[in-house]
């Protein structure tokens, strides 16, 4: 074939080409193919995307990033579980022996935590004095079990007990745990209205009674100083403080001191 017969079919060529490219049909299947292809491509990646986060990708991502309810913290080490609180002297338990707040209404009070439940360590606990202060004959210490072991506790007259009881016999507020006697002769706290305080309840095997030097003991001053006010009456092998007369006491003679007598008519 000549060149001029291959450059006419070349032109031919082209011209078919050119006019297939411009066909109404083919630029409308472009215009329709384009973007349905496009949106395809973008559900396809939403779809995955959507897969992955619901945790069915890969696991080993998981592992990476830590899977829920892991018992690790982020740093790797284990969370630690709670644990009861220590019980320990001075602890302030609820009634199921718990630890709880001392401020707060509670059933008991730690006065040990070795095998020492006397009455010796509970006065010597409440700031008391043996063979000087007694308590309400009711009042005694107990074993209690605890998450600590066993311990030895005690509740006082005011239940339930609303704050630490340690040294309360220092205190005004240890009245409540003395041991008086009203003018019915019933045994009452020292913090309401009574008419004599025990000083003695029974002396010790071999020990004189000596009511005078124990009255002196627990007034912190001189008995005779009060004799126009006060008498001793003995009571078995034990002493009381009364009150002369018609008159009862408002609170405590404990340490008395220099101070004048809490007294009054009776009624």
């Amino acid at each position: 074939m000549t060149e001029k017969g291959d450059a006419e079919s070349q032109g031919q060529s082209w011209r078919r080409v050119q006019f297939f490219v411009d066909h109404p049909l083919v630029l409308l299947l472009v215009r329709v193919a384009v973007p349905l292809l496009a949106f395809g491509v973008a559900a396809a990646t939403f779809y995955l995307t959507q897969v992955r986060d619901d945790g069915q990708g890969d696991p080993r991502e998981s592992v990476v990033s830590g899977a829920p309810n892991s018992p690790t913290e982020s740093g790797g080490s284990a969370v630690p579980s709670p644990t009861a609180p220590t019980v320990a002297v001075g602890s302030c338990l609820d009634a199921q022996n718990d630890v709880t707040a001392c401020d707060a209404p509670h059933a008991t009070e730690v006065i040990s935590t070795v095998n020492d439940c006397s009455m010796e360590t509970l006065l010597g606990y409440l700031g008391g004095i043996p063979g000087q202060d007694f308590l309400l004959s009711g009042i005694s210490p107990t074993t209690a079990a605890t998450t600590s072991g066993d311990v030895c506790v005690v509740t006082g007259p005011p239940e339930p007990l609303t704050l630490r009881i340690a040294d309360v016999l220092l205190t005004p507020a240890g009245d409540v745990w003395r041991r008086c006697v009203d003018t019915a002769q019933r045994e009452v706290g020292c913090s309401v209205p009574h008419k004599s305080e025990v000083v003695l309840d029974h002396a010790p095997s071999g020990e004189d009674v000596d009511c005078a030097g124990r009255a002196d003991a627990y007034l912190g001053s001189p008995f005779a100083r009060h004799s126009n006010d006060l008498q001793l009456d003995p009571a078995g092998d034990g002493c009381l403080i009364s009150v002369r007369g018609r008159n009862v006491l408002t609170a405590s003679l404990r340490r008395l001191g220099a101070h004048a007598l809490p007294m009054r008519a009776d009624g």
